[in-house]
């Protein structure tokens, strides 16, 4: 059993006590910082064709696939920076989606029903499965800031 079924499976003898899932805390942090390299990783891959990382994850990601394709000198690596903002805007939306299941599930727990929303679909498993994406792409990028450093000539 992995430590992330231990942590789930100590969170649901939990939820029965409570009458709700809680939420995982540690998960939810660990995810955040995992998010935040990945906005790092993707600003410094922005920096490394000659954009100003601004914005988000998503925007940083559109905005280095963009320099990318304009760039004759990075055009091998377009396909593979295309793939990465399309799977980094991918991610972000499951992200929202989890955050709101995860603010819904907290107002249940309070008492709190907010009017025609969906119950939440298991917001623990969902965030271990974001954090796994996450950490994924947070890998691919620092494989692409390498490939991008070599091939403008700098320290990868």
């Amino acid at each position: 059993m992995s430590a992330v079924e231990l942590r789930w499976n100590a969170g649901e003898a939990a939820a029965l006590d409570a009458g709700g899932s809680p939420t995982d805390y540690h998960a939810l942090g660990a995810f955040a910082e995992t998010w935040a390299f990945l906005e790092l990783f993707l600003g410094r891959c922005a920096e490394t064709v000659g954009v100003t990382p601004l914005g988000d994850a998503l925007d940083r990601a559109a905005a280095l696939a963009l320099a990318v394709q304009a760039a004759p000198e990075f055009a091998p690596l377009a396909g593979k920076t295309s793939t990465l903002a399309h799977e980094v805007g991918e991610l972000a939306a499951r992200r929202q989606a989890v955050l709101e299941d995860l603010a819904r599930a907290s107002l249940r727990r309070m008492g709190l029903e907010i009017q025609n929303a969906p119950p939440p679909a298991s917001p623990a498993r969902a965030l271990d499965a974001l954090h796994m994406s996450a950490c994924d792409l947070v890998r691919r990028c620092v494989i692409l800031l390498g490939q991008l450093k070599a091939r403008r000539g700098g320290s990868a």
